[in-house]
């Protein structure tokens, strides 16, 4: 009840065609060889503000997705993404220089609680820009692609299982992890860009 259902504001359209492929941010890793960071729900949501922002300000963006999940507190197996969205209205986004991928998992986890001085630098973002989102809830491929006219979206999946055709299908499984969806074919597929390895997935309509 508190929060926001696609259709409940009026906001203006931006791409008609509902493809932000050529806004994609840098691509990268939740992990490295030695450690996951279990934070697909900040790199899916980090990499959806970015394409939005490369799009409306027509320069590249680079936030630390270090930074949030620290503000998060995220431990196995993840977190709500709803809390990334509300972290991000709180406490802005820190760019990637301050606080960047480190090596070891014991680093990522810091500093934790998150310092008074990152926050204030953090929260600078809060002066240029407001980030609103809504929900779809129970989405059809209708109501994605009609979403994609507006902005980059972020949705759950089941990572990740194939069908003969090479499509991603959730084989019975319940979905398990946050990305950013950016692309929605008329034929039903939509094309996903994922944080756990360098691809373009292409789901199938029932994901």
């Amino acid at each position: 009840p508190e929060d926001w259902h696609f259709g409940a504001t009026i906001s203006p359209i931006l791409k008609e065609d509902g493809d932000w492929s050529k806004f994609l941010p840098t691509y990268e890793a939740q992990y490295k060889q030695n450690f996951d960071t279990y934070s697909c729900t900040v790199f899916g949501g980090t990499n959806q503000i970015e394409t939005l922002l490369n799009f409306l300000d027509k320069k590249e963006f680079n936030f630390s997705e270090r930074y949030q999940a620290n503000i998060m507190g995220i431990e196995p197996p993840g977190a709500n993404p709803n809390d990334f969205y509300q972290s991000v209205r709180h406490d802005g986004l820190l760019t990637q220089i301050e606080l960047p991928f480190p090596d070891s998992l014991a680093e990522w986890r810091t500093p934790r609680p998150m310092t008074e001085e990152l926050l204030s630098k953090g929260r600078l973002w809060l002066n240029y820009y407001e980030l609103e989102h809504e929900w779809l809830m129970s989405p059809t491929h209708e109501s994605i692609a009609t979403a994609l006219k507006f902005s980059p979206i972020a949705l759950s999946v089941t990572a990740w299982f194939q069908d003969d055709k090479g499509l991603y299908v959730d084989n019975g499984w319940q979905n398990s992890h946050w990305c950013l969806g950016f692309k929605a074919y008329p034929d039903g597929r939509i094309d996903v860009f994922d944080s756990y390895d360098h691809e373009i997935k292409t789901l199938h309509l029932f994901f």
